[in-house]
């Protein structure tokens, strides 16, 4: 793309300036070519398992995008404490849910991939897995054009260093957590609440 600084001079009364040639800044496939290996390569060296801990901040996040009725509950929860969570989906369920979709991003809250299936991807060469995650993108893009598609939960938590090297090709970040809920049961909550430290990402 080509940058074109503009400045905007007031002459005074005894003299004038002649501008001279603006100058202009192009970003050759070279420049954009390192940016985008830098970008991978931090992308790649930094999976998140936790949170600031310094703060006293609880991340919420879902996987495998459960039930609709609850999916609406959860959002009607978190509208009314003006609080946000990260729901990530599975490529394969994505055109059944997207309404539900289209409504967390719009309030604010964070959509990520999780895989197209849910199968452990460690398992799958690069070509499956980079077809894989171009699929749920293509499709993410179609229900949601303007999201930002940021991050990655591997079904299981299923990572190695190639996954995640993968996946920042894709643009995404690998987000693990810290603390599992259990699943969902009469004592998912108590589990929460007696395993939360700042910067928890609960699961």
């Amino acid at each position: 793309r080509t940058i074109t600084p503009v400045s905007t001079l007031t002459p005074s009364p005894t003299w004038t300036m002649t501008p001279s040639a603006t100058p202009t800044i192009t970003a050759t496939p070279i420049d954009c070519a390192l940016q985008r290996d830098r970008a991978i390569q931090f992308l790649s060296e930094h999976p998140v398992k936790i949170g600031d801990t310094t703060r006293k901040v609880v991340m919420m996040t879902y996987d495998d995008q459960g039930d609709k009725k609850y999916i609406n509950r959860l959002l009607d929860i978190y509208q009314s404490q003006s609080c946000r969570a990260t729901f990530f989906f599975i490529g394969d369920r994505m055109k059944e849910y997207q309404q539900e979709i289209q409504r967390l991003v719009s309030e604010g809250h964070i959509f990520g991939c999780h895989g197209w299936v849910h199968e452990p991807y460690t398992g799958f060469d690069d070509n499956r897995v980079l077809k894989d995650l171009q699929k749920w993108i293509d499709l993410a893009q179609e229900i949601v054009p303007n999201a930002p598609l940021r991050f990655f939960r591997p079904p299981y938590g299923d990572k190695n260093d190639r996954l995640v090297q993968l996946a920042g090709s894709k643009g995404f970040q690998v987000i693990m957590w810290s603390h599992s809920s259990g699943g969902l049961d009469d004592k998912t909550a108590q589990r929460v609440l007696d395993g939360v430290q700042p910067g928890s990402i609960v699961l």
